[in-house]
């Protein structure tokens, strides 16, 4: 480019412009964090009722298979 336009130069400031992006972006990445938590938090809590739900379910069956004698056997989900 120096051999076309010889009294000509080209700033480019991208580097300022960079790091003031990366900054943002650690702030940003630490806010989103503070986002996921509570979800991940919401979503172990979910499972933990859904799963509970399930066996307040089959708690009635579990009792038939035992008083019938499967009360020995590891695999008292297989009917």
């Amino acid at each position: 480019m120096g051999e076309l336009f010889e009294n000509t130069s080209l700033k480019a400031p991208a580097l300022q412009t960079l790091s003031g992006y990366y900054a943002k972006e650690e702030k940003l990445r630490l806010m989103l964090w503070s986002l996921n938590v509570p979800v991940m938090m919401m979503l172990a809590y979910y499972l933990f009722m859904v799963s509970n739900l399930i066996t307040e379910r089959q708690k009635t069956e579990i009792a038939v298979l035992r008083s019938r004698g499967r009360a020995g056997c590891r695999s008292s989900w297989a009917i």
